[in-house]
C-alpha cells in the first residue's frame, strides 16, 4: 500500500509511526506541499494525507480522482489527531482488503466448486497455524530466531497464498523465507510484520466466503 503524507514534519512523524504500527506493509512517502501536485500526477496512491490549507494546490479533477483515498488534517490540529488517525486506519483497512481479493481465485475454480471449497477450507485452518509458527519462531529479548521453522512456515504460506492468487502475501512470504534461509534476523522481523496482517486479512476473507456458503 502506497501512502503519501504532505503535512508538517511534526505531524508526519506522528502519523508515520501510527501507520507503521498498525500497517507495517504500507510504504510511506513524506513530501512538501509544493511537491504534492507532481507526486500525484500519473501515480496511484492508496492514501493521501494533506492539511486543509494544502487543498488549494490541487485542481478539482485531482480531488475527485483521489476520492476516498484523500484524508485532510485541519490546519488547527496539533494534539488531538485521533479522528485523523481513525480515518487513516479506515482507508488503509479498505486498501488492504483490496490486496486480498478472492475473485480471481473463485473465477479460476468456478467450474469445480468441490476443489475450490476444499482449498479454501484448508487455508482457513492452516494459514493461522502457520502465522502462529512464525511468530513463535521469531527472535525476542530472550531467544534467538528459529530460522528453519520460519523458513518452513513462510514457504508453506507462499505456496497456499499463491494458490489463492494473493500476490501481496506471496511476495512477503517469499522474502521472509529467503531472509530465514540466509539467517538474517532483522529482515525476518521486517517481512514477518508485513506478512502477518496480509495473511490475516486473506484468512478473514476466506472465512467470510465460507460462511456465506453455509
Amino acid at each position: 500500500m502506497d501512502v503519501l503524507l504532505a503535512v508538517s514534519s511534526a505531524l508526519s512523524d506522528r502519523l508515520e509511526r501510527h501507520i507503521a504500527q498498525d500497517f507495517p506493509q504500507a510504504q510511506v512517502t513524506v513530501a512538501a506541499s509544493q511537491n504534492l501536485a507532481a507526486l500525484l500526477d500519473g501515480r496511484r496512491w492508496d492514501l493521501v494525507v494533506v492539511r486543509d490549507g494544502t487543498l488549494g494546490v490541487l485542481d478539482d479533477d485531482t480531488r475527485v480522482s483521489l476520492g476516498m483515498s484523500l484524508v485532510t488534517v485541519p490546519d488547527t490540529a496539533s494534539q488531538d489527531l485521533a479522528p485523523v488517525e481513525e480515518a487513516i486506519a479506515a482507508r488503509l483497512r479498505r486498501a488492504r482488503r483490496a490486496t486480498v481479493d478472492l475473485h480471481p481465485f473463485i473465477e479460476t475454480h468456478r467450474d469445480n466448486p468441490p476443489v475450490m471449497h476444499e482449498i479454501l477450507r484448508l487455508f482457513a485452518v492452516e494459514a493461522p497455524q502457520r502465522l502462529v509458527s512464525i511468530e513463535a519462531a521469531l527472535p525476542d529479548e530472550r531467544t534467538g530466531c528459529d530460522f528453519a521453522a520460519v523458513a518452513k512456515a513462510a514457504h508453506s504460506l507462499a505456496n497456499t497464498c499463491g494458490t489463492l492468487q494473493c500476490s501481496a502475501a506471496v511476495e512477503e512470504a517469499r522474502a521472509l523465507e529467503s531472509a530465514a534461509r540466509e539467517e538474517r534476523s532483522t529482515p525476518c522481523l521486517v517481512h514477518a510484520r508485513r506478512l502477518v496482517p496480509v495473511v490475516t486479512a486473506l484468512a478473514e476473507e476466506v472465512q467470510a466466503y465460507i460462511a456465506r456458503l453455509s
